[in-house]
């Protein structure tokens, strides 16, 4: 039987994950730098993160790499990128293990305009006995993924990948399933779902677990503050009315809507209109809320900046 998971009916118990985001990248505290020579190296569990070349660089990267590294055919680096410009000037590696991608590794390396490495930057992960073949299949992942966020909608996209887990100077290598996901222009999402066993490995995605406390149908009155300290609150009082069928109205300037809430997210995507200020999507995080009261912060985005709205409001009925 899948660990989370009953094999009575398919359904899925979420379980604590194992790791959280700050596991997804190794901790500066586990961090040991040392001085060779010349060269400044920088190191996770004998890992190399990174290294300064301040005289006697290596004629490449990839020479740094053979005698550095522990490549070997299973474990390897592959070019993916270069770009060499007045500003610029460097050359992307993947690491690859069997033939996959281990996620968040492998290295920048970057040379000066006459092509002088200088420094490297990045991870490489010895990998043994890995098996690369899923033990689950994609749509069970999905299935795992969409009861642990209590997403409505189990049609999601979920990439296999290797991904290492840094944890207290050791590192523990899975095969998984990810899902991500953007909120707006800058907050991204991840979750990991162990491939073999089924288990919840880590997830920065915010609770849902109160997601059928949001009820917020009625009508509503929301005055407008400005999410910017230096800036004062304003006192625009906005009507907003929210239906049962997930459409609403918004009288300012004769706008209607479709709203979505997933969690303690909601989405409000501006119908048959013209943008509002440069935006067709509002997306908030409800930050509180009660039977006449509720709050919305506005994830940030590159229109508003430092000058997101939070909304307050106050039921009408």
């Amino acid at each position: 039987m899948l660990t989370g998971c009953s094999s009575d009916d398919g359904d899925i118990f979420p379980k604590e994950c194992k790791y959280t985001s700050t596991n997804i990248r190794p901790s500066k505290d586990d961090e040991v730098v040392s001085n060779q020579g010349s060269w400044t190296i920088t190191t996770y569990a004998n890992m190399i993160m990174k290294a300064e070349f301040n005289s006697e660089s290596p004629s490449s990267a990839e020479l740094f790499f053979k005698d550095n590294l522990p490549l070997t055919t299973d474990n390897a680096l592959i070019f993916r990128h270069s770009l060499k410009n007045a500003q610029t000037n460097y050359i992307e590696y993947a690491q690859l293990y069997k033939g996959m991608e281990v996620y968040r590794c492998g290295y920048i390396c970057n040379y000066d305009q006459n092509d002088v490495l200088k420094n490297i930057e990045g991870a490489f992960v010895p990998i043994d006995n890995l098996d690369i073949n899923p033990k689950i299949s994609q749509d069970n992942a999905k299935h795992i993924i969409a009861n642990y966020l209590h997403l409505d909608n189990t049609d999601i996209s979920v990439q296999l990948q290797i991904t290492p887990f840094y944890y207290k100077g050791k590192i523990d290598v899975r095969l998984t399933y990810r899902y991500d996901n953007w909120y707006g222009c800058w907050a991204h999402y991840e979750c990991f779902v162990d491939a073999h066993s089924g288990e919840m490995l880590c997830s920065d995605f915010p609770s849902n677990e109160n997601k059928d406390v949001y009820q917020i149908v009625g009508e509503w009155m929301a005055s407008h503050h400005s999410k910017n300290p230096n800036s004062a609150d304003t006192a625009d009082m906005w009507d907003f009315s929210f239906n049962a069928d997930g459409t609403g109205s918004w009288p300012l300037a004769t706008r209607s809507f479709k709203y979505k809430i997933e969690g303690n997210r909601i989405t409000l995507q501006l119908m048959n209109t013209e943008a509002y200020y440069g935006q067709t999507e509002f997306i908030f995080n409800i930050v509180s809320h009660s039977e006449d009261r509720m709050e919305w912060d506005e994830i940030p985005n590159e229109y508003w900046g430092n000058y997101g709205l939070h909304l307050k409001f106050y039921r009408n009925n």
